[in-house]
């Protein structure tokens, strides 16, 4: 008996983007109904940029790679830390790119070996995994966040699409044979 495969949608983002926040929230709230494996993949805004000659004014990888170190190290915490660097950033217009931020952050959250986790920020690994996602989005042809994939099945066809923006929801639930409800503001997160 061969098992069906969920479809996978891939969301990149980094906190820099104020865009990837709105798309990060309408995927979640979205997951379930739209029965999808949804991968969140931490990049780096600032590299998307340079490659695709942008511009952007700080530096901006002591987020991408704290959440990669995350992603790796303690996975359970990706979505609360993102969320947090978005609050810092977007709603408390607090500066959010220096390590008192991921001091901050795991000490809000109760992260368990905060000091680990600054050394994973830090680490080969995740700075290798940080670049691996970058230039993988890169090359799905990426020029802003959030970048966005959905890979289908269909009677033994896979089929690749890939979006740029936040409101692309809707054009995803149409490809999934699903109903777009708007924010769907009831399904707390």
């Amino acid at each position: 008996m061969s098992s069906i495969q969920k479809p996978l949608l891939k969301l990149y983002y980094d906190i820099g983007s104020p865009y990837s926040w709105v798309a990060f929230e309408s995927l979640l709230r979205y997951e379930k109904m739209l029965n999808i494996q949804l991968e969140l993949l931490p990049v780096s805004i600032g590299h998307i940029f340079k490659a695709t000659k942008e511009f952007i004014n700080n530096s901006t990888l002591n987020p991408p790679r704290f959440l990669t170190a995350v992603k790796l190290n303690a996975p359970e915490y990706l979505i609360d830390a993102s969320r947090e660097y978005w609050m810092k950033a977007w709603s408390q217009h607090e500066p959010f790119y220096g390590i008192d931020t991921i001091i901050e952050i795991c000490n809000k959250l109760n992260i368990p070996e905060e000091k680990n986790l600054l050394e994973a920020t830090q680490s080969t690994d995740a700075s290798n995994l940080l670049k691996e996602r970058t230039n993988e989005v890169l090359k799905l042809g990426a020029f802003g966040l959030p970048w966005i994939t959905l890979k289908r099945n269909i009677s033994g066809n896979e089929e690749i699409f890939s979006f740029w923006g936040s409101d692309r929801l809707p054009i995803i639930c149409d490809l999934l044979g699903k109903e777009f409800y708007g924010p769907l503001k009831e399904n707390k997160i």
